[in-house]
């Protein structure tokens, strides 16, 4: 299981990144959005066989300012 953390401009990126993390990993679930003046920032819990190419990809989508991916051992439900 992986943890990626997604920070964006704006909050009118999530449908774009959502998207694109659901092409990767078709079970992921946002477990956090945080909005402020500067931006937004999801927090999903995912898996996903090709951890390179969804961070490359995420990092692609306009108004994408960083992207962060953890691996985890705890407990995921999905």
């Amino acid at each position: 299981p992986c943890i990626l953390v997604v920070s964006a401009e704006k909050e009118t990126e999530e449908k774009a990144v959502l998207d694109c993390v659901n092409s990767y990993a078709p079970k992921a679930k946002v477990r956090s959005r945080n909005i402020t003046k500067h931006g937004t920032e999801w927090i999903v819990e995912m898996q996903t066989k090709d951890e390179a190419g969804l961070v490359k990809a995420v990092s692609a989508v306009e108004g994408v300012v960083s992207v962060n991916l953890m691996t985890h051992d705890g407990e995921v439900r999905f």
